[in-house]
């Protein structure tokens, strides 16, 4: 497995600098403390596509911008403002810097770091490639590995990047292996992302929700455009608990490719926890049913090439780009409540209603397991195609 480093910047534990919280103390649950970064300054820095820049991408700096850049930036040597450029996005800052410097020695007292080393841009990797991204913690490796088979079968994808979030089932090096053993995966890469995750959006009032504070999950999305993907032909943006189904059998790939935006955003429906067999091993190809009252948030595909500066990779969209709507429509999302650990809410078991209306099979599961798999016959589950 090749080994991804990464050159964080964080502050010192027994410092007096740290990020001040953005949310009210009335509105934080007992875990926030726990869970909200105070410390991560920016979570990775890497030479830019071009090789002009250094790139920094973290959280929202908030407070620390005004005590912690000035020092930054004369570390390496950037001696004038304009090749200084702050970026700000919800949730995730980068910072770019204009310079050939390869490292630099870091302020004394400040920064766990005591010297920084610019890590390589990683772009080259992907070129061309038809992407599968994700964060994933704590996921069962068959899981990943029928969520991979099914986007290499169904869609041609042929190259994954997957973010582990300090899982303790598998280490990173046995879901690369797992990943690139589905056969037509040409690029395989697990980076270990041991960053908190951050608090999630519940205050403890009721079914009030504020997301301010979960920064991780955004920088990923923008730290894996930058660093690995902006030479990609697409990618899709997903998590392993989702498969993706089109009309048509059009792949995304192909339907971001051809619009002429390059952006898709689709919608669908969750899969109820209502299993065809009972088995002690959940997997996607055991459950085919849905509520249709029960709609799942939006993911996309996309162009990295097509994608503008000021556009932010997010979880459910890309703010600031318009989705081709017509293409976007032959998309549809299959968002499993049983392929779950139930980290962040409890979706598993389920009594499914004994009403026939009020759940309805795929129609199109036969087809899709015709047409989508080749060896589901001798190993139940590996066939997600079967899922659709």
């Amino acid at each position: 497995m090749e080994e991804i480093a990464l050159s964080p910047l964080r502050l010192r534990t027994d410092g007096v600098l740290s990020r001040d919280p953005p949310r009210p103390l009335s509105l934080r649950p007992e875990a926030y403390e726990r869970e909200f970064d105070y410390l991560t300054v920016f979570y990775d820095s890497f030479r830019s596509g071009d090789g002009k820049f250094i790139v920094f991408v973290g959280p929202s700096l908030l407070n620390l911008a005004q005590p912690v850049l000035p020092g930054l930036v004369r570390a390496f040597e950037v001696g004038r403002a304009a090749d200084a450029v702050i970026r700000r996005f919800p949730l995730v800052d980068q910072l770019w810097l204009r310079t050939s410097q390869e490292s630099a020695v870091m302020p004394q007292g400040v920064f766990q770091e005591t010297s920084l080393r610019v890590q390589p841009n990683l772009s080259h990797l992907y070129c061309d490639k038809k992407v599968l991204l994700t964060k994933s913690r704590d996921n069962e490796l068959v899981w990943i590995k029928d969520w991979v088979y099914f986007h290499a079968a169904h869609h041609g994808t042929n190259s994954v990047l997957l973010y582990d979030n300090a899982s303790t089932k598998c280490t990173s090096a046995e879901i690369q292996r797992a990943i690139a053993s589905i056969r037509g995966i040409e690029t395989a890469l697990v980076i270990d992302w041991p960053f908190k995750f951050g608090p999630q959006g519940d205050t403890g009032q009721g079914d009030s929700e504020v997301w301010d504070s979960d920064f991780s999950q955004r920088a990923i999305l923008e730290h894996a455009r930058y660093r690995f993907l902006a030479s990609a032909h697409s990618v899709i943006c997903g998590d392993v608990d989702e498969l993706v189904v089109t009309q048509t059998g059009v792949s995304l790939h192909e339907l971001a490719a051809r619009s002429g935006v390059g952006y898709l955003r689709y919608g669908g429906h969750w899969i109820e926890n209502a299993a065809m067999v009972s088995h002690t091993e959940r997997r996607h190809a055991d459950f085919v049913y849905r509520l249709e009252s029960s709609r799942a948030n939006t993911k996309w595909t996309a162009v990295p090439k097509r994608c503008p500066p000021h556009a932010q990779w997010r979880v459910h969209k890309i703010a600031g780009m318009t989705p081709d709507s017509v293409l976007s429509e032959s998309a549809a999302i299959r968002h499993f409540k049983a392929i779950n650990t139930n980290w962040r809410v409890p979706r598993f078991p389920f009594t499914p209603s004994t009403e026939g209306a009020a759940t309805q099979r795929f129609p199109q599961r036969r087809r899709f397991h015709r047409t989508a798999c080749g060896s589901c016959r001798t190993r139940r589950g590996l066939c997600a195609g079967a899922l659709a």
